[in-house]
């Protein structure tokens, strides 16, 4: 035991001298584990800011439609830069980009994103830099433009030579009846997908593509809208039987009636018709921008085939992108009548979550309208006309609904 301590006394100086040694190669491999792993932590972060930004483009890609590819760039860059200061590590030269290319025939958007680490070795001139990169694309689901929300018995029926043009979006069919979609005669529709929860009733050749049959129930997309506050009435049993008038809005009691030819201009807002009838008939005429009817107390649309539309929805407010809405807790009665020949622009929802909506008439509608969705209980189309629905979203500032935009609809390829 004294020979150790002998030992340990004649070497402590040179234990000092070994340890000032290797000192400072410990701090530096310490500092340099702690730098790498900021790089690491920063490099995960960056991924999942990548991934977020990429989804988010090309949910633009569907919104403003693939051709305007500079919005869909300007939503994921500002997506990235928005969120970058909350990064976990703190960064310098931080940079996103994007672009928008064709890869095996269809669109992809690709994110990529650069940042510095501020590290404890970029004082000597050690400077560590993380890139990363993330692709997305939609996802071949489209737009969600008509639906039966009625879960049994008959949900969209098409009849006669009348015909549904969808084709940039999907028409969905909530019944579990075997007979839930049923076309008659030379009816059509043409849609991007057209899906049946329960069964199709038709020729084979009759729906293209072929309807998809067995498909999931869709919950209503706006069952969760705030609708607005039914107050007193400020007009009561409005008629009018010649000229033109320009009317405002608010609560019209009774419903209201054209004939004769007269004309009604709606100002923009929201016309609430509480009871009776929305009525046009013998050649009358109602417009507007910026306007939704909501029907309440039973109240039901009746647009004769010798009558006009010619509506938008407005594009901000309570209810920006709804035209016509029937208050779910309307009691049953007839179906609302749309059957006009002369309704080129219906611009916006007609959402009716527990009503019929009976289409009529031999012309097209609805063919100059950017975009036009309906959501009702039923839906039957009967006579020789053709109702059109655009997806043309960009050309409008009245916006689509969200929830009928799924966020299912993109997906990340990287």
């Amino acid at each position: 035991m004294t020979w150790l301590l002998r030992l340990f006394r004649g070497e402590s100086g040179s234990t000092v001298v070994v340890f000032g040694a290797v000192a400072p190669t410990l701090v530096f491999f310490t500092l340099l584990a702690s730098d790498y792993a900021g790089s690491i932590m920063l490099r995960d972060a960056l991924q999942r800011l990548a991934d977020g930004a990429a989804l988010t483009g090309a949910q633009s890609l569907i919104v403003a439609g693939e051709a305007q590819s500079s919005v869909a760039i300007s939503s994921a860059t500002g997506y990235a830069e928005s969120l970058a200061p909350s990064l976990p590590v703190e960064v310098t030269d931080f940079s996103a980009d994007a672009n928008v290319a064709a890869v095996d025939e269809a669109t992809v958007l690709t994110v990529s994103l650069f940042a510095r680490p501020k590290t404890l070795f970029a004082a000597f001139g050690m400077k560590t830099s993380v890139g990363v990169t993330a692709s997305a694309r939609p996802a071949g689901a489209k737009s969600l433009c008509v639906i039966g929300l009625a879960r049994s018995g008959l949900g969209v029926s098409v009849a006669g030579s009348a015909k549904i043009e969808a084709n940039g979006c999907m028409v969905h069919v909530n019944s579990d009846n075997r007979k839930a979609l049923r076309l008659r005669g030379e009816a059509a529709i043409a849609a991007a997908q057209t899906g049946v929860v329960g069964g199709y009733d038709g020729p084979a050749d009759a729906v293209k593509p072929d309807a998809v049959t067995d498909a999931p129930v869709l919950e209503d997309p706006l069952a969760n809208r705030v609708m607005p506050t039914v107050g007193e009435c400020d007009y009561t049993g409005r008629v009018i039987t010649q000229g033109r008038e320009t009317w405002s809005p608010g609560v019209y009691c009774d419903g209201i009636r054209l004939i004769n030819g007269s004309e009604v201009i709606l100002r923009p807002g929201v016309y609430i018709v509480k009871g009776g009838h929305v009525y046009t008939h013998a050649n009358s005429k109602i417009s507007g921008k910026g306007v939704t009817l909501y029907l309440v107390n039973g109240a039901r649309l009746r647009i004769s085939r010798n009558a006009s539309l010619d509506m938008s929805a407005p594009a901000s407010g309570l209810t920006a992108g709804l035209l016509i809405v029937s208050d779910p807790a309307n009691p049953a009665s007839s179906a609302h009548e749309l059957h006009s020949d002369n309704a080129p622009n219906l611009l916006g929802a007609i959402y009716l979550p527990k009503a019929e909506l009976s289409v009529g008439g031999d012309k097209t509608m609805a063919d100059q309208s950017p975009w036009t969705a309906i959501l009702a209980d039923k839906i039957t189309l009967n006579g020789n006309g053709r109702i059109v629905l655009n997806t043309r979203f960009s050309e409008t500032p009245v916006p689509v609904p969200s929830t009928l935009l799924a966020e299912r609809n993109v997906r990340l390829t990287r």
